[in-house]
């Protein structure tokens, strides 16, 4: 199998980090619209999560090189 231009490679990390951030988005919408009473400390933890994993893939050497 031939490797996948480089190009190809970005487009494809960029994809995986833009559906990341449309997930925050959405929790973040849904925290301060919908959430249930309670629920601020779990909503917390995962945006903090879904940055953390965005902020990763965006600064990586892998995204830099490509």
């Amino acid at each position: 199998m031939k490797p996948k231009h480089p190009y190809d490679q970005l487009f494809a990390l960029s994809k995986q980090t833009a559906i990341l951030s449309s997930v925050y988005r959405m929790l973040e919408w849904d925290q301060e619209t919908y959430l249930p009473l309670g629920a601020i400390a779990s909503r917390s933890e995962q945006i903090e999560a879904l940055a953390a994993l965005i902020h990763k893939k965006q600064t990586s050497g892998n995204f830099q090189k490509l």
